[in-house]
C-alpha cells in the first residue's frame, strides 16, 4: 500500500484512531511544506486545518469518525490551509484499512483531491487513473467483478499469475478465469467469497485452487470486498483480492508431513514418552505407555500422574521433580499401576523446561519387567549355582564321614548280631535289641548322608506317581500321628515318572516330618498334584529341557519360615528344632533337596509366618510306561560254602574281625589282608587256592577296583565281591566291571552269608 501511494499525484495520510497521522504520502508533504516523516505523530486537524480540535463540518463528524463509527468508506468536502495560509476545497476519500489480513476499523486512509470541478471532477479526472495505480501497484493479484460474476478489470499482477492479457480477461466470467469451470464454484459445492460478498455486503475471504493457462493448480487465498454505490449504499461490484499461497501449501504439507512422521515415530517408538505439566497432569502421550498401562491415550490426558503410582513411588517422585527443576536429567525407577492394577517397574528419566506458557516435564520410561524377570532368573540360577556348590562340598564331607560310619556300624551290627546268638538273659537281650534298634537310626542317618553327599545308590525306575502318593498318603498318619489331620486333591490319571521309589519316599516323609513339627498343636497338611510346563510363569524352570512336570504340593497351616532364614533351609545341618523334645539333624530338607535335583526336578518354597509354609516339588514326566514282564526270581539254591577259602580284603579292622567271625562259623577258611598290595601277595601265596575275595572299594596305596584289576592279571577266572560304603555307581556297572557281586556297607550277617553262597 506504502509503494501505491507514495506514487498518487493527490494527498494521501493514513490516520490513527486517535487522529494520529501514522503516515504521509510525498503529495501530502508537499501541500503542507514539510518532509512526510516530520509529519507523523501530529494530529491531522493541526496538519489539514491548523486546528486544536477535530473538525466539524455543518454540524456532522469529521470523516474519520464516519468512517470509525460505521465501517464504510464515505467521500466530504473540506476546506484545507495551504502552506502559504491560503485555503483550498478538497474533496476527502476516506477509506478504512485492514491491517495483517484481520478486520477493523482502527486505520483510515484519506486521500486528498482538489476540488475544481466539484466532487464528480474528481471520479472523472482521478477515479480511473487512481484504480489503476493502485491494483497494477499491489503486489497480489487483484481483479474487479461486476454483480453478474463478470471480470471488469485485473491488474497486472493477477495477468501474470493466470498466464493471460487483460484483453483476454476483461469480461470473461471469473469461474472460468480462475477455474476454468462452466459454472460458478458455489453449484460445483465450493465457497465463493465473491457471492457472499454480494449477498451479505462485508468482506469475505476463503481459499481456492486456481489454474492458469496452461492448467497449472494454483493455491490461493481470496478476500472479496463490497464496492457501494455513494447515493444507494447497494453493492454494485466487488474487489478480489488473490494471493498465491502455493509455496505456504507446500510448506505447510511439508510440515504436516514431519509431523506426521514426528507423531507417528512418537507412538511407534517402543519406550514411554510423556509430558506433564506443573500441577502433575499429563499432558501427552505415546501409544506405548497407553498400551503398557493397558488403557488408552485419551484416559491418560488429563490424568494426575500420582494417580498411576505406587504409595512408595509417589514419595519418590516428589522429590525427582525437584532435582528436575535444575534442568539436569533425572533418572530414578518407580511403580506403575495399570489398569488392572498389575504392577509395572519403570526407570523414568525426566527433564523441566520452559514455554511461554509455563513450565512442564518430559519423561521417557522404559519398561523394567523384562529386565526384572532375567535378574530375578540370575538370581535364582546364582542360588541354585551357590546351593549346588554348598551339596558338593558338603556332599563331599558327609560322604566321606558316611563311609567311615559305615565301616564301624558294620563292625557294630556284626557284634551284635554274634552276641544275639549267644544264651543271654532276659534284660540283656532286651538291652541288645535296644542297641540294634539304635544302629537301625544310625544306618538311616548315614542313609541320609549318602543321598546329601550324592553317593547313595539309586535304582530307577518308571513309576506312577499318582499310585506312589496313593499308598505313601495310606501309611502317613500312623507315623505323622492323630493330631494332624492329611487332606489331599490328587489327579485322577495315571502320571508316570523316571524316579527312585525309596528315595521319593524319603524326600516326602521329610517334608510331612518338617510340617508336623511346625505344628506343635496340630493342623492340616494339604497334599495336591498338577501337570505343568515351563510356559506356565512360575520362572522356576530355568534352564530345563523337559517340556511337562508333575507338581506334588505339600502345605501346612504351621508356624511359618522367617524370611531371614528362608534361603538357608535346605542347607546341610541347618535347623531350627533346638528344644530336646524335636532336636533335629539338619539334614531333612538337605535330602529333600538332594533328591529332587537327582531326579532332575526343582523344588520352591513359599511361606510366610504364622500362615504356613507350601513346598512345590516339579518332577519331569516321562513317556516311558513300567516294565510289566517283571524280573526273574533269584535262584534260591545256595552254593557250597563249607570248607571253602575266602580272601577279605579292607583296611579297617573291625570289619576284617567280623567277617573272619561270620565266615569261620560257617565253615569256611578265611585270608585276610589289609591293603591292595597286601591283597596281591597273599592271592599270590595261595594260587589256585582262593574260592571268593571280599574287596573294599576304599583302601590306601591300592584301591578295591584297581586291585581287582591286578588279581585279574594274575588268575583271569578270580570271583571278587566288591564291599563299598558309598558308591557313584549303581551295582550293574561293578557287575559290568567283572565283579560277582556288590557288599552295601553298613551289612548284617545274612548278607555276608548271601554273597558269599551266591557265588560259590
Amino acid at each position: 500500500m506504502v509503494n501505491i501511494t507514495d506514487s498518487l499525484k493527490a494527498p494521501a495520510i493514513l490516520v490513527g484512531e486517535d487522529y494520529t497521522v501514522e503516515y504521509a504520502n510525498p503529495a501530502f508533504g508537499e501541500f503542507c511544506g514539510r518532509p512526510p516523516e516530520e509529519l507523523l505523530g501530529h494530529k491531522c486537524h493541526k496538519v489539514s486545518h491548523a486546528s486544536d480540535s477535530p473538525c466539524r463540518l455543518n454540524g456532522n463528524d469529521c470523516p474519520l469518525k464516519y468512517v470509525l463509527r460505521t465501517g464504510k468508506s464515505t467521500r466530504v468536502r473540506h476546506r484545507h490551509v495551504c502552506v502559504n495560509g491560503s485555503e483550498k476545497v478538497f474533496d476527502i476519500l476516506a477509506i478504512p484499512v485492514s491491517l495483517n489480513g484481520k478486520e477493523g476499523r482502527g486505520k483510515i486512509l484519506e486521500i486528498m483531491v482538489e476540488a475544481d470541478g466539484g466532487i464528480e471532477s474528481m471520479d472523472g479526472r482521478y477515479s480511473e487513473d487512481f484504480l489503476g495505480a493502485v491494483l497494477d501497484g499491489i503486489g497480489e493479484g487483484v481483479v474487479v467483478i461486476s454483480s453478474d460474476l463478470r471480470i471488469i478489470r485485473a491488474n497486472n499482477h493477477y495477468q501474470r499469475m493466470s498466464g493471460m492479457s487483460g484483453d483476454e480477461i476483461k469480461g470473461e466470467h471469473c469461474y472460468w478465469a480462475s477455474h476454468r469451470y462452466d459454472v460458478p464454484c458455489f453449484e460445483k459445492g465450493e465457497q465463493c467469497p465473491v457471492i457472499g460478498a454480494f449477498s451479505k455486503g462485508i468482506r469475505q475471504s476463503g481459499t481456492h485452487i486456481h489454474y492458469d493457462k496452461d492448467g497449472r493448480p494454483i493455491h490461493v487465498e481470496l478476500n472479496a470486498f463490497p464496492l457501494r454505490d455513494r447515493k444507494t449504499g447497494k453493492v454494485i461490484s466487488v474487489i478480489e483480492t488473490i494471493n498465491d499461497i502455493s509455496d505456504k501449501v507446500a510448506l505447510k504439507r511439508q510440515l504436516l508431513s514431519s509431523e506426521s512422521k514426528y507423531r507417528e515415530l512418537y507412538n511407534q517408538t517402543p519406550v514411554m514418552l510423556f509430558t506433564m505439566n506443573e500441577e502433575g497432569i499429563i499432558t501427552e502421550c505415546n501409544r506405548t505407555m497407553a498400551e503398557k498401562l493397558e488403557t488408552t491415550k485419551e484416559n491418560l490426558r488429563g490424568m494426575l500422574f500420582m494417580e498411576l503410582l505406587t504409595d512408595e513411588s509417589k514419595t519418590l517422585i516428589e522429590e525427582k521433580k525437584k532435582l528436575c527443576k535444575t534442568g539436569e536429567f533425572c533418572v530414578f525407577e518407580v511403580g506403575m499401576l495399570t489398569r488392572n492394577r498389575r504392577l509395572l517397574p519403570v526407570k523414568l528419566t525426566g527433564k523441566q523446561s520452559h514455554e511461554k506458557e509455563g513450565g512442564y516435564y518430559s519423561f521417557i520410561g522404559i519398561d523394567l519387567t523384562e529386565l526384572k524377570k532375567a535378574e530375578e532368573e540370575k538370581r535364582l540360577l546364582e542360588a541354585q549355582l551357590l546351593q549346588a556348590q554348598k551339596m558338593e562340598s558338603i556332599g563331599t564331607l558327609s560322604a566321606g564321614i558316611a563311609h567311615d560310619f559305615n565301616n564301624l556300624l558294620t563292625g557294630l551290627f556284626g557284634y551284635v548280631e554274634l552276641l544275639g546268638k549267644q544264651n543271654l538273659p532276659g534284660l540283656a537281650k532286651d538291652y541288645l535289641n535296644k542297641v540294634n534298634e539304635l544302629l537301625n537310626v544310625a544306618s538311616n542317618l548315614t542313609g541320609q548322608l549318602l543321598v546329601v553327599g550324592r553317593k547313595a545308590e539309586a535304582e530307577y525306575q518308571v513309576m506312577d506317581i499318582t499310585h506312589f502318593l496313593q499308598e505313601f498318603l495310606s501309611t502317613i498318619n500312623r507315623i505323622i500321628g492323630d493330631e494332624i489331620e492329611i487332606r489331599h486333591t490328587l489327579l485322577a490319571e495315571s502320571i508316570f515318572i523316571l524316579g527312585d521309589p525309596a528315595q521319593l519316599y524319603q524326600m516326602l516323609m521329610n517334608l510331612f516330618i518338617n510340617a508336623r513339627d511346625a505344628m506343635p498343636d496340630g493342623g492340616v497338611i494339604h497334599v495336591k498334584t498338577d501337570i505343568t510346563d515351563p510356559t506356565s510363569g512360575t520362572g522356576i524352570y530355568s534352564n530345563t529341557d523337559t517340556n511337562r512336570y508333575v507338581l506334588i504340593s505339600v502345605k501346612d497351616t504351621g508356624t511359618g519360615i522367617p524370611e531371614s532364614i528362608i534361603n538357608r533351609i535346605f542347607d546341610p545341618f541347618f535347623t531350627t528344632k533346638t528344644d530336646r523334645s524335636r532336636k533335629g539333624t539338619g539334614l531333612g530338607l538337605s535330602v529333600v533337596y538332594s533328591i529332587i535335583r537327582a531326579h532332575k526336578g526343582l523344588v520352591e518354597v513359599k511361606s510366610r509366618e504364622n500362615e504356613g509354609t507350601e513346598f512345590l516339588v516339579y518332577l519331569p514326566i516321562t513317556e516311558g510306561r513300567p516294565d510289566a514282564s517283571g524280573k526273574d526270581s533269584a535262584d534260591s539254591t545256595s552254593g557250597k560254602t563249607e570248607g571253602a577259602t575266602v580272601l577279605v580284603v579292607d583296611d579297617e579292622e573291625i570289619v576284617i574281625d567280623v567277617v573272619v567271625t561270620v565266615l569261620k562259623e560257617n565253615g569256611m577258611n578265611v585270608l585276610t589282608a589289609r591293603d591292595g598290595k597286601e591283597a596281591l601277595r597273599v592271592f599270590q601265596d595261595h594260587a589256585g587256592k582262593i574260592d571268593l575275595v571280599i574287596i573294599d572299594k576304599s583302601m590306601p596305596r591300592l584301591d578295591g577296583i584297581k586291585t581287582f584289576q591286578e588279581l585279574r592279571k594274575l588268575d583271569p577266572n578270580v570271583r571278587a565281591v566288591l564291599s563299598t560304603g558309598f558308591s557313584d555307581e549303581k551295582a550293574e556297572d561293578f557287575i559290568k566291571m567283572g565283579f560277582a557281586g556288590c557288599l552295601k556297607k553298613p551289612y548284617r550277617i545274612n548278607d555276608i552269608l548271601k554273597v558269599v553262597k551266591d557265588n560259590l
